[in-house]
């Protein structure tokens, strides 16, 4: 049991040191998020530069105040989707010890109404971070003019 622990403490040295950090974030970092809207008035910031272009998936990472201590960009894409490899999302959960993480994506096409892939895949996110003790509070996606909350509606 010991050399499993060590193995395991090894293997998330050399990730820690090689894979790319969680940026802190310049403004809010350290406020605390209240809602849908304040996430949307930070999330246009991660996603000016690629709003109308193609798709970014983005982790944001809270502590147990819903304080932001930074986010991760999972993915960029094409026009219409974007790969969302899960195990960066719970690498970096545990990287920065939080206790929360609210998912972010942008719609290119700005409909921010979410497909079922979007609603598949924030579920297969829930689970895994489950496991860890880590909630997600939101998957908000994001349009130019508006964005569609999952925990708004109710689908978290």
């Amino acid at each position: 049991m010991k050399y499993t622990n060590l193995k395991i403490i090894t293997m998330i040295y050399k990730y820690s040191v090689t894979a790319e950090a969680v940026k802190d974030c310049s403004a809010p970092y350290g406020e605390k998020i209240n809602n849908a809207n304040d996430m949307y008035t930070f999330a246009k910031s991660i996603f000016n530069d690629v709003m109308n272009v193609k798709e970014r998936f983005v982790a944001v990472y809270l502590n147990n105040a819903h304080k932001i201590t930074g986010y991760y960009v999972v993915g960029e894409g094409t026009t219409k989707s974007v790969d969302v490899d899960i195990k960066l999302i719970v690498f970096n959960a545990v990287k920065t010890l939080s206790n929360a993480v609210i998912l972010l994506h942008n719609h290119p096409s700005d409909i921010n109404t979410p497909s079922e892939q979007d609603k598949r895949i924030t579920q297969r996110i829930i689970s895994a971070l489950k496991f860890l003790d880590v909630d997600v509070l939101d998957h908000i996606i994001i349009t130019n003019q508006n964005y569609f909350s999952f925990s708004n509606d109710g689908l978290i």
